[in-house]
């Protein structure tokens, strides 16, 4: 984005790659797969172009607006918002542990933010709350569409529906679609594709093959926490002691979840 990318021409160019990335596999399970279950695939692309791809849109759009604290502070009560959906729609149990789960992850997030700079913008705070429930309802709809799809195929699928939707985004919000000037430039959007995109997505739709949406969102908290460390160790970003200490409380969080038995 500092290098003249809206948040619209960010994203073609990440769903994009990360279709190319994975396009030898969907092409080899096709031929060999003459039976295709089109009713979970056409869910996956809709939950991909909908709710995966709008919620990253407004995460970008609110951590500019608000900064990436205040930002990730508001996304990642996400899980609240898959537990909820899961004892409503599904009646699973709301458990004690689940509860002291989502209470640490909201605390541990809020002493990460509060160890950066952000601003208070009502607009930002709901686009962050937006994306957050986007990517819940893309957790929790997923695990069910992606049951009996492999999740390598998934993830293209998923891929796939972000590209289809951001490449109209990026003509009708910019007017055009940037390509990347440099090398550097290539470098930085293929690691975007293949690090910050199909790995996680692949491994998140594996993992909703073995636990619970409830569990795998908690779990998948982990995120700001890695931030941390990669931000001290790579880029030699100061880490504060309430950021150290917020950091320890959502890893509690993910300890804790794990005593729970599946339902």
């Amino acid at each position: 984005m500092g290098h003249g990318f809206s948040v619209s021409n960010l994203l073609v160019w990440r769903f994009f790659l990360s279709c190319a990335l994975l396009l030898p596999i969907f092409l080899t399970w096709v031929r060999n797969r003459p039976q295709i279950d089109w009713k979970n695939w056409i869910k996956l692309f809709l939950f991909g172009a909908i709710f995966y791809a709008g919620g990253t849109a407004m995460y970008f759009e609110a951590s500019k607006s608000i900064g990436t604290g205040l930002a990730m502070v508001i996304f990642f009560a996400y899980p609240i918002v898959v537990v909820g959906l899961s004892s409503f729609l599904h009646k699973t149990p709301f458990t004690l542990t689940t509860l002291i789960s989502l209470i640490l992850i909201v605390v541990g997030c809020t002493f990460i933010a509060l160890g950066e700079t952000f601003s208070v913008d009502v607009y930002g705070i709901m686009l962050a709350a937006g994306s957050g429930i986007g990517y819940a309802l893309y957790v929790f709809f997923s695990k069910e569409a992606g049951k009996n799809v492999p999740p390598a195929l998934a993830t293209f699928i998923v891929c796939l529906g972000g590209t289809v939707a951001f490449v109209p985004c990026a003509y009708l919000i910019d007017g055009y679609v940037i390509v990347p000037a440099d090398s550097y430039l290539w470098m930085m959007a293929i690691l975007f594709a293949l690090v910050g995109t199909v790995l996680p997505v692949m491994l998140m739709l594996f993992g909703l093959k073995t636990i619970s949406a409830n569990k795998a969102s908690i779990i998948s908290v982990l995120e700001p926490v890695t931030t941390l460390a990669v931000g001290a160790l790579i880029l030699a970003e100061p880490v504060s002691m309430l950021q150290f200490v917020g950091a320890i409380i959502i890893l509690s969080s993910a300890v804790l979840v794990q005593l729970e038995k599946e339902v």
